[in-house]
């Protein structure tokens, strides 16, 4: 894990250059997609100025040595010998959901593989101007694994996602202080609780989906003529 000064400095350091850059939002706020054009800039911009200031390392492709697109890291920050990946994640205030965090099982993969034993959040959280205020950044750097009632788990897509509204709530009664005294070990046992009651549910629900589509079908092949009427398109409110 990375020590806890370290913690401390990204957090203030990012809070701080936000803080001084936030102008550069005002256009990717204007218009439709405003979440995900924001979400680019900060991204790249975020891990540009980390990869300058800290012992950083991005993942790479073997063949080519470019970044890998889909690492589960936006980048590696070195400390105490070892590299931690920071996946750099973007919101606007009001508009919480619950944002995708990363692979269950690739998180899982490289920690059953002693490759990590910790997967930090750094999250900018933005609170668009008003008549009143102006644009705001406010910076959240904590360890996933110390949150981990705060995630949940969709077995479709394999994707941890974070359970937005309540975490950030729970930050504004109490603060972005997430210190946890379990073990490596204890942190993977609820993980892996997590995993198989999101595979279970998976199962359990593509198994009642088979059940009404086959009755359909059933159906659908017990009668004929098959012709197409304009009764049954009104289900497409085609207007």
């Amino acid at each position: 894990m990375l020590s806890a000064k370290t913690c401390s400095t990204i957090s203030q350091d990012i809070q701080n250059y936000w803080d001084a850059h936030i102008s550069e939002l005002d256009a990717q706020l204007q218009g439709k997609e405003r979440g995900h054009k924001i979400a680019d800039v900060i991204d790249e911009k975020t891990t540009a100025h980390l990869y300058a200031e800290y012992d950083s390392a991005y993942e790479r492709k073997k063949s080519s040595g470019d970044p890998k697109p889909r690492s589960m890291g936006d980048i590696w920050i070195k400390d105490q010998g070892v590299y931690h990946p920071v996946n750099i994640k973007t919101g606007i205030k009001g508009s919480e959901g619950q944002p995708n965090m990363v692979s269950m099982h690739k998180l899982l993969n490289a920690i059953l593989s002693n490759s990590i034993d910790s997967y930090y959040l750094l999250m900018v959280k933005i609170k668009e101007k008003s008549v009143t205020d102006k644009t705001t950044a406010s910076i959240i750097f904590v360890d996933m694994l110390n949150i981990i009632d705060y995630i949940t788990y969709d077995a479709g897509p394999g994707q941890i996602m974070l359970k937005a509204k309540a975490f950030f709530d729970k930050i504004d009664r109490e603060g972005a202080a997430f210190q946890n005294g379990s073990t490596i070990k204890e942190k993977v046992e609820k993980l892996a609780a997590l995993m198989r009651d999101g595979e279970s549910r998976l199962v359990s629900n593509r198994k009642k989906r088979l059940e009404v589509i086959e009755k359909s079908i059933t159906s659908y092949l017990d009668n004929t003529p098959f012709v197409v009427s304009v009764d049954n398109q009104a289900r497409f409110n085609l207007a």
